[in-house]
């Protein structure tokens, strides 16, 4: 399923550029790896918030967070593309098949900070513009 403009997708699982649920980081010069967790039964707690009369439709999907704007989301119109539109295309599609339907960049943090510090937390709600 696809998600139009002007709708919210409710994170409920976020992923990094690998498409792994870890955040990696530095930690005194030693690489950590943290597991990203994010709260389902909070995600769907609030997609029941939703009312029929909403102006927009509102989905639970999964959020890919790249390290970077450009080249990590698959872009074609930054510094850098080392790829041609067809591997973007086969990229994104991929990621669709997987459950992804919003890319930004801070859910993969937040998830691992806020499940290392064993708050329970799901990510507010995005507007897909």
């Amino acid at each position: 399923m696809s998600v139009e403009g002007g709708n919210i997708v409710i994170t409920s699982k976020s992923l990094n550029g690998f498409s792994e649920a870890n955040f990696d980081l530095a930690v005194l010069r030693q690489k950590m790896s943290r597991p990203v967790e994010l709260d389902s039964n909070l995600a769907t707690n609030l997609k029941n918030l939703t009312r029929p009369e909403d102006p927009w439709n509102t989905t639970i999907g999964k959020a890919m967070c790249p390290d970077d704007f450009h080249e990590g989301q698959g872009r074609l119109d930054g510094a850098f593309s080392d790829y041609r539109k067809a591997d973007k295309i086969a990229y994104l599609n991929k990621l669709h098949q997987n459950g992804v339907r919003n890319i930004e960049m801070e859910a993969v943090i937040f998830g691992a900070l806020t499940h290392h510090a064993g708050i329970r937390v799901v990510i507010q709600p995005c507007l897909i513009n």
